[in-house]
């Protein structure tokens, strides 16, 4: 015996509005909020600021034990001929770190020109260590330095500017100025020979 169709249309009328509700309970779960949006980008951008961070320190180190082992072949301590290595050997050792100055500059601008700066100081050796420590083609030294030069000129035009300075000039005392008057000069008792310097203490 089937139920009434008043029935029927009843328990289909019930699923619907169950499966409208579990249906706005879904969206309301995956619909997040505008604070939890921005905490998230809070987080990632954190994230970002950390791991570029670590990415600094390790490409520092990593310059500094290939700078040593470098120092160590052109003192002779390895075994190998001081004379096979110049100044562009440095250079290379830094110039490969170029993409990751890239990738630090798109997250923390300051780090990649800290970067930039370490692998300048790292790119030469003393010219007075061997007879060949100049190199012998200026143009493949050239190349090496016109590419840290680049990677700086690009860093220094994208740097902020300061909102303020933090310093400015000190105020000079009235009586040095030239707006002083004639009249002014007259009425005061103070001989300019006994005038003491400002104290900028």
């Amino acid at each position: 015996m089937s139920p009434p169709p008043s029935r029927k249309r009843t328990a289909s009328q019930d699923e619907t509005h169950a499966v409208h509700d579990s249906h706005s309970s879904k969206a309301a779960k995956t619909v997040p909020s505008a604070s939890q949006q921005n905490n998230s980008q809070q987080a990632d951008t954190q994230r970002r600021e950390r791991s570029a961070k670590n990415l600094y320190d390790d490409t520092l180190k990593m310059i500094d034990r290939n700078v040593r082992v470098m120092d160590r072949k052109v003192s002779g301590e390895t075994g190998d001929d001081p004379l096979d290595y110049t100044t562009d050997d440095y250079a290379k050792l830094v110039c490969r770190h170029s993409k990751t100055v890239n990738a630090l500059a798109a997250v923390d601008n300051t780090l990649a020109f800290n970067l930039v700066l370490s692998m300048a100081d790292a790119s030469h050796a003393d010219l007075d260590t061997t007879l060949e420590m100049c190199g012998e083609d200026p143009a493949e030294t050239a190349r090496y330095f016109q590419s840290l030069d680049n990677l700086l000129l690009l860093l220094i035009k994208a740097r902020e500017q300061p909102a303020e300075l933090c310093w400015q000039l000190l105020e000079v005392p009235v009586r040095w100025s030239r707006r002083r008057t004639r009249s002014q000069d007259a009425e005061s008792d103070e001989d300019p020979d006994e005038w003491s310097e400002p104290d900028y203490e």
